[in-house]
C-alpha cells in the first residue's frame, strides 16, 4: 500500500511538477520574450534617440562652421569693397591698411593681387599667386573658400573679386589666409560624456579637419580609404559605397560602421561651404553601456520590470533634456562670460523690439580699453575672468527688458531703455563706477575704461546689424574725438561723414608727403622797438590735387591722433632748415625761425636727434630755430618736460611757450618751465565789455613785467589793430605777431618782405589786415 501511495504520489506530482515546470518555463519564457521585446525596444529608442541628438548636433556644428567661414568671407568681401572705392592707394598706405584688417578679423594674412597674379600681403611681402586655381576663379568674378596645405599645416584661404569703382570690370582679387586651427577649435565640443567626436571632410573624402579623439582615425588624406585600411565595415543599413553616393549626390544620412568588436554610428551632413562635409561619430559603447544596465537587472528580478521601464523613461527624458540644454548653451551662450552670445542677444532685441516705440531704446557699443594688456601682463585667464566680471557687472544694472552681449574679443552690446541722452551718459558713468569697485583699497589700481557710442532705436524695424554698426560709428567718433555730448557719443550723420573725412585724409597723406603737397607758410614776427621783422612762425598748409587747399584744423586733428604729425613735424623743419641754408648762401641775416613741436614726440626720449641730424645735413645753426610748445602741452607734462627743454638748449635750439594764458596754471608752469619765450594767447586780445579789457590789460602788463625779470621774451599773436599795437609796445612787450602787419604766407613772399632787394626792410605801417605784405588771398588760419 505504500508503495502505491508512494506510486500514486509520485504520479499525482509529476504532472503537478511538469505543470509547474512548464508555467515557470513559460513564464520564464513569457518574461524572457517581453524582455527581450523590451530590450529590443530599448535599443531601438536610444538608438533613435542617439540618431536625433546626432543630426541636432551636427545641425548646430554646422550652422557654427558655416557662419564662421561665411562670415570670415564677407569680412574679406568688405574689405574688397571698400578697397574699390580708393583705387589709387599708395602700397605703403595699402599694407598698412590690410595689416589692421588682419589683425582685426584675426586672419593669419591678407593678401591683394592684380590682373596679373602679382601679389602683395599683410606682412609686406610680395608673391605671384597666378597659377592658383582659386585666383583664376576670383578673377571669374567668383568668391571662392579652398583649403591648401603648406609647410605641413593646412589654410584656408579665402579670394573675392575686386571691382574697378564702375563695378564692371575686376581688377583684382582680394584674399585672405586662415589656420585651420580656428576652425579645428570650432568643433572641439564635449557631448555623449566625451565620447563622440568630430570630422570636416569634402565630398569625396578627402581631409580638412581631423578630430584628435583616442578613437578617431587619423592622420588621413581620404576618408573612404582610412576606413577601409582600418577595417572598418558595413555596420547597418547603408554601406561605404552607399556612403560615397550620398556625399558625392550632397544627401544626410546616419551609417553604422564596425572595426573588430567595436561599432559605431557616424551622421553624415553636408555644410553650405563648397563641397564640405561634416562627420559627427558615437561609439555604440555609450548606447550598451546603457542597455546593459537594464539587461542585467531584468534578468536579476523580473518583478522590477516595470520599475526599471519607468526608471528607463526618466533616464531617456533627462538625457534628452540634458542634451537640448548642451545644445542650447552651445548655441546661445557666450563661451567666455556664459552670459548671452550675439545670437541670443539678436533674438532677445527682436523680440524686446517688435513691440517697442520709436525712441524708447539706444543700441549701445562698448570696447574695453587697453585689454591686450590684461593678457600681455596676466594671463589669458585673467583676460577671461575680466570680460566675465564685466559682463555679469553690467548684467547687474540692467533692467529687466534691457540686455547686454559680448559680441566678440572686449567688444559688448547694450540694448537700454532710452530717457535722454543726459541720462545715458549717467547710466555709463554708474557703469564706470561699479566696474572699479574692485580698486578701493588698492595700492596697485587698475582701471577699467571703454570707448562708447550708441545710437538711438528710431525705427524698431531696423536690421540690428545696421543699429550695431551705427553704435560702433559714434564709438569711433568719440575715439577721434566728433560728435560727442554729454562725455558719450551719439550716432547722427555727421559723425558718418566725419570718419568718412578722417578716412580720405588719412589715404591720402603718404601720398601727399611724397609728392610735396605740403606747404610751408611763414607768419613773420615784428620787433615792437622798431616795427621790423626778427623772426617768424613756420606754420603748414595741404595742397590737394582734388580738394584744393585744406587748412590745418582740418588735418592737424587727425595726424595728431595717428602719428603722422612726427613725420610731418620733421618734413616742416627740413623745409625750413632748407630756406635758412639759402638765404645763408645768399648772405642774408638770417632772423630766428620757429616750429612747432608735437606732443606725439615726447614719448621718444631720443626725439630731438633726427632734428640734430637734419641741422648737420644743411649746415644750420640750431640757434636759428626755436621750438614752439603748446601751455597744455607743459601742463600734460609738467614733471618731465624740463629735462627736455633743458635738452634743447644744450643742443643750441631755443624753445617758446605757446597759448600762454589759455590754460589754469600758466604762473606755475613759467616758475617751473626754462623756456625763452612766451606768446601770449590771442584771447588776452578779444573784445570784450569795459571791465574785462581794464582786467586784461593790468593781466598782460603783469605777465610782461615779470617775463622781464625772469629774462623771457614776449610774443603778442592774434594782433589786429594798430591800437594794439601801440598798446603792446607801451607795456614792454618785445614782438607781436598778427594780421595787423602780416599774415602766413608762402616763403618766396616771405623771402620778398623780410629780405628785399637793397637789403633794408621797409618798416611795418599795419592797417589792420596785413597790409604790408602781398595778398595771397589766404585764410591765414594756423
Amino acid at each position: 500500500m505504500k508503495n502505491t501511495k508512494e506510486s500514486q504520489l509520485q504520479k499525482s506530482t509529476s504532472p503537478r511538477l511538469l505543470l509547474m515546470i512548464t508555467a515557470a518555463i513559460l513564464f520564464i519564457c513569457l518574461i524572457s520574450s517581453a524582455s527581450f521585446f523590451y530590450v529590443r525596444q530599448l535599443e531601438d529608442a536610444i538608438q533613435d534617440e542617439t540618431d536625433s541628438n546626432l543630426i541636432e548636433i551636427a545641425e548646430q556644428l554646422s550652422i557654427i562652421v558655416d557662419n564662421q567661414v561665411q562670415g570670415n568671407l564677407r569680412n574679406l568681401e568688405s574689405i574688397a569693397l571698400f578697397l574699390r572705392a580708393f583705387d589709387n592707394i599708395e602700397e605703403a598706405r595699402i599694407t598698412q591698411f590690410i595689416e589692421t584688417e588682419a589683425v582685426r578679423y584675426s586672419y593669419e594674412k591678407i593678401f591683394l593681387s592684380n590682373e596679373s597674379g602679382h601679389t602683395l600681403f599683410s606682412d609686406g611681402s610680395l608673391g605671384s599667386i597666378a597659377d592658383m586655381k582659386f585666383y583664376s576663379r576670383a578673377m571669374d568674378g567668383e568668391s571662392v573658400i579652398t583649403v591648401v596645405s603648406s609647410s605641413n599645416q593646412n589654410w584656408i584661404i579665402y579670394a573675392t573679386p575686386i571691382y574697378s569703382q564702375s563695378g564692371r570690370e575686376i581688377i583684382g582679387v582680394s584674399g585672405a589666409v586662415q589656420n585651420l586651427e580656428s576652425l579645428s577649435n570650432s568643433l572641439e565640443v564635449d557631448f555623449f560624456g566625451g565620447e563622440g567626436y568630430v570630422q570636416l571632410v569634402k565630398a569625396d573624402g578627402t581631409a580638412i579637419v581631423e578630430s584628435q579623439h583616442k578613437y578617431a582615425i587619423g592622420p588621413y588624406d581620404n576618408y573612404f580609404d582610412a576606413l577601409e585600411e582600418s577595417g572598418y565595415q558595413d555596420g547597418g543599413q547603408n554601406s561605404l559605397n552607399s556612403l560615397r553616393k550620398d556625399m558625392a549626390e550632397g544627401r544626410t544620412g546616419i551609417i553604422g560602421l564596425m572595426r573588430g568588436s567595436r561599432e559605431c554610428r557616424m551622421c553624415y551632413m553636408p555644410l553650405t561651404t563648397n563641397n564640405w562635409y561634416l562627420l559627427t561619430v558615437v561609439p555604440i559603447s555609450v548606447i550598451n553601456t546603457k542597455t546593459d544596465y537594464f539587461v542585467q537587472n531584468t534578468a536579476i528580478i523580473c518583478v522590477l520590470i516595470t520599475i526599471l521601464f519607468l526608471v528607463l523613461i526618466l533616464a531617456l527624458i533627462g538625457l534628452h533634456n540634458s542634451s537640448r540644454k548642451k545644445l542650447e548653451r552651445m548655441a546661445y551662450t557666450d563661451a567666455v562670460t556664459n552670459g548671452l552670445n550675439w545670437r541670443s542677444f539678436e533674438a532677445q532685441t527682436g523680440e524686446i523690439l517688435k513691440k517697442a516705440r520709436e525712441s524708447e531704446y539706444v543700441m549701445g557699443h562698448l570696447n574695453l580699453q587697453k585689454f591686450k594688456l590684461i593678457n600681455d601682463m596676466y594671463g589669458r585667464e585673467a583676460g577671461n575672468k575680466t570680460l566675465r566680471y564685466v559682463y555679469d557687472t553690467i548684467q547687474e544694472l540692467l533692467a529687466p527688458d534691457e540686455l547686454v552681449s559680448r559680441v566678440s574679443a572686449d567688444n559688448f552690446n547694450l540694448l537700454l531703455r532710452f530717457t535722454s541722452e543726459e541720462g545715458i551718459a549717467k547710466r555709463v558713468q554708474e557703469f564706470y563706477h561699479y566696474l572699479n569697485r574692485f580698486n578701493e583699497g588698492r595700492l596697485q589700481k587698475y582701471w577699467l575704461t571703454f570707448t562708447q557710442g550708441f545710437f538711438i532705436i528710431d525705427d524698431p524695424k531696423l536690421e540690428l546689424s545696421t543699429m550695431q554698426e551705427r553704435a560702433n560709428i559714434a564709438r569711433q567718433s568719440r575715439e577721434n574725438g566728433l560728435g560727442s555730448r554729454a562725455g558719450v557719443a551719439f550716432y547722427d550723420d555727421s559723425s558718418r561723414a566725419s570718419l568718412l573725412m578722417e578716412k580720405n585724409i588719412e589715404n591720402k597723406m603718404e601720398m601727399a608727403l611724397k609728392n610735396r603737397d605740403f606747404f610751408v607758410y611763414l607768419q613773420p614776427k615784428y620787433e615792437l622797438a622798431n616795427r621790423t621783422i626778427a623772426g617768424a612762425e613756420a606754420l603748414v598748409r595741404w595742397r590737394d590735387p582734388e580738394q584744393g587747399m585744406l587748412l590745418p584744423d582740418l588735418f592737424i586733428p587727425v595726424f595728431e591722433r595717428n602719428g603722422f604729425i612726427v613725420r610731418l613735424d620733421l618734413y616742416v623743419f627740413e623745409e625750413v632748415c632748407r630756406s635758412i641754408r639759402r638765404w645763408l648762401n645768399e648772405g642774408k641775416k638770417v632772423t630766428p625761425i620757429s616750429v612747432n613741436l608735437s606732443r606725439a614726440h615726447l614719448p621718444d626720449p631720443d626725439f630731438l636727434e633726427p632734428y640734430r641730424k637734419i641741422c648737420d645735413k644743411y649746415e644750420v645753426s640750431p640757434s636759428l630755430l626755436e621750438f614752439e610748445l603748446t601751455e597744455s602741452i607743459m601742463f600734460e607734462n609738467f614733471k618731465s618736460l624740463a629735462p627736455v627743454i633743458e635738452n634743447m638748449h644744450q643742443a643750441g635750439f631755443t624753445c617758446s611757450m605757446d597759448d600762454f594764458g589759455s590754460g589754469y596754471s600758466s604762473l606755475n608752469i613759467l616758475k617751473e618751465m626754462p623756456v625763452d619765450a612766451i606768446k601770449l594767447d590771442r584771447d588776452f586780445f578779444l573784445p570784450g565789455s569795459k571791465t574785462d579789457i581794464t582786467r586784461g590789460k593790468s593781466v598782460i602788463e603783469t605777465v610782461i613785467e615779470l617775463a622781464k625779470k625772469l629774462h623771457i621774451k614776449t610774443v603778442a599773436e592774434g594782433i589786429e589793430t594798430l591800437e594794439q599795437v601801440d598798446y603792446l609796445k607801451a607795456a614792454g612787450c618785445d614782438m607781436i605777431q598778427g594780421f595787423v602787419f602780416a599774415k602766413p604766407m608762402p616763403i618766396p613772399e616771405f623771402e620778398k618782405l623780410a629780405y628785399p632787394i637793397g637789403g633794408k626792410q621797409k618798416e611795418a605801417a599795419g592797417d589792420g589786415y596785413g597790409a604790408c605784405r602781398p595778398d595771397m588771398g589766404e585764410t591765414g588760419a594756423d
